[in-house]
């Protein structure tokens, strides 16, 4: 079931990457260049390739208590994979800055979340800087089996 939405336009700084992470956490690999599809995870990050180099992008997380169905044919890419919220206060944003604004988007806590990210536009100004947004994202997030007990969290 649905539980939240939230909305947001996310600035991107450079190098086509969009950030879910926690303070202090950023992606374990030593070659973001390396990332092959749409999204990638690590313990406490998760990183969003985006089609434009810099700019804002449109983004729309939704909270579900469980996995939800298969998005709307109106989305052009979707990657789904499994992520350790280290504090449970995992936030949008780019390289040099996260989104303050609205709740974590790990709202119970600590533990392991699915996460299925879905995209359109990511090919219309691909390697530009853009002042509007071009790019809509949805991260869609659910709590797994141990979500919210800390001493489950694993990497």
């Amino acid at each position: 079931m649905l539980l939240s939405t939230h909305a947001y336009v996310v600035p991107v700084d450079a190098h086509h990457l969009l950030y879910l992470r926690e303070d202090g956490h950023l992606p374990v690999r030593p070659y973001l260049a390396e990332v092959e599809g749409l999204v990638y995870a690590s313990p406490g990050a998760v990183v969003i390739l985006t089609g434009v180099d810099s700019g804002p992008v449109s983004v729309v997380v939704e909270h579900h208590d469980a996995a939800p169905g298969k998005p709307s044919d109106s989305w052009e890419e979707t990657g789904e994979i499994h992520f350790v919220a280290i504090d449970g206060l995992a936030r949008l944003g780019s390289f040099g800055s996260t989104v303050a604004a609205g709740p974590p988007v790990t709202p119970p806590g600590p533990g392991r979340y699915g996460l299925s990210v879905s995209c359109r536009g990511r090919g219309v100004a691909f390697d530009e800087t853009v002042s509007e947004p071009v790019e809509d994202y949805l991260i869609r997030v659910w709590p797994l089996a141990s979500a919210g007990r800390p001493d489950t969290v694993d990497s």
